[in-house]
């Protein structure tokens, strides 16, 4: 009988093992389910590109003639691109991805809205490219999407433009009274016309500093830079007069109101194109560090694309770190610009 006992105390001890042996596994094969899909979601997880948010032509991203690399699609996304032609002006896009991945289309709007395409590329290739004349000046679009919307494409989108003979977007602003209004931001495919000058107007307050860019040819033509304040249309603040590629000046306000800026042929015998590109830093932020801050080492610069960036600062022993994406072999340029007494 004792030893009866103890076998049937034994057989329950390897019952009682076996179903915390099996417990513990179906524990362990759950816990490994999840941990695997939790690993699957980690690796499938897709990030947007650089240029977002660019979903609508309400609020495309601005770019200039050049080429865009690792750009993203992903599933019913769509990027749409902003940039400026002049009547006359003839422009090449095109966009580079892998077919197999996704069937991406691409299409040009022109300035009065989202409601009909003027051009469209819609094969079955790993490239689609459109060429397109203005026939109006503005901010035309560029639309990239993908036909079925069911897969995360990457691809490369490249822009090129033919100026025309005609005169640029921001005509009529030949004078210091009918000066064409902007905001800080950068601005493409200006044109001065022979004698022709062009006359920007900004909100200054007391205080604001500004900073204003022209880039172009200089063998096209010599363009000459000048700031006006709101009272005195004749005699300029500030002046950048130059041999080089580019002019540039900077300027803390005195006066609040509507402060010009004057582009003008120093020759007035070609056509140069140009571009402008301003800057105000506000009388808010001048005490103080500048927009891009925290920055402070390497591991939190801030990110940056090609451009140029104004009202940046050093405050004593402070340091500034910006980062950018390269592709093997691509050449990078960078100037900075201050007053150094």
């Amino acid at each position: 009988m004792k030893f009866r006992k103890n076998m049937k105390l034994g057989v329950s001890f390897i019952f009682l093992l076996l179903t915390l042996t099996s417990c513990l596994s179906l524990i362990n094969l759950t816990k490994k389910n999840n941990s695997l899909d939790e690993n699957t979601l980690s690796l499938s997880a897709t990030v947007d590109d650089y240029m977002e948010d660019n979903d609508s032509f309400g609020n495309a991203s601005w770019v200039t003639q050049n080429n865009y690399t690792n750009l993203m699609i992903i599933e019913s996304d769509e990027d749409w691109f902003q940039f400026n032609l002049n009547t006359g002006d003839t422009i090449d896009v095109e966009i580079y991805f892998n077919h197999s991945k996704g069937d991406l289309d691409l299409e040009l709007y022109d300035p009065l809205g989202a409601t009909f395409s003027r051009a469209v590329s819609d094969s079955t290739l790993d490239y689609e490219n459109l060429t397109f004349t203005s026939d109006v000046s503005g901010a035309w679009r560029i639309r990239v999407y993908h036909y079925t919307q069911n897969t995360n494409v990457s691809y490369d989108l490249y822009i090129w433009k033919t100026h025309g003979s005609g005169d640029d977007w921001a005509e009529e602003n030949d004078g210091y009274y009918n000066a064409t209004s902007i905001d800080p931001n950068y601005y493409g495919d200006l044109k001065i016309i022979e004698s022709d000058e062009d006359w920007f107007g900004v909100y200054l307050d007391v205080g604001d500093f500004i900073d204003v860019n022209i880039y172009f040819n200089h063998s096209e033509g010599n363009l000459e830079l000048e700031l006006y304040d709101p009272s005195i249309p004749t005699i300029p603040r500030a002046v950048s007069d130059s041999i080089f590629n580019f002019e540039y000046l900077a300027f803390t306000s005195d006066v609040s109101g509507d402060w010009r800026i004057r582009v003008y042929h120093y020759d007035g015998n070609t056509n140069v194109s140009y571009d402008l590109d301003l800057w105000v830093t506000p009388i808010s932020t001048t005490i103080g560090d500048d927009w891009a801050e925290e920055n402070d080492g390497y591991y939190n610069a801030t990110w940056i694309a090609p451009n140029y960036y104004g009202g940046l600062r050093i405050i004593e022993s402070d340091e500034d770190w910006f980062w950018l994406y390269l592709d093997p072999g691509n050449v990078i340029d960078i100037a900075i610009y201050f007053n150094h007494l």
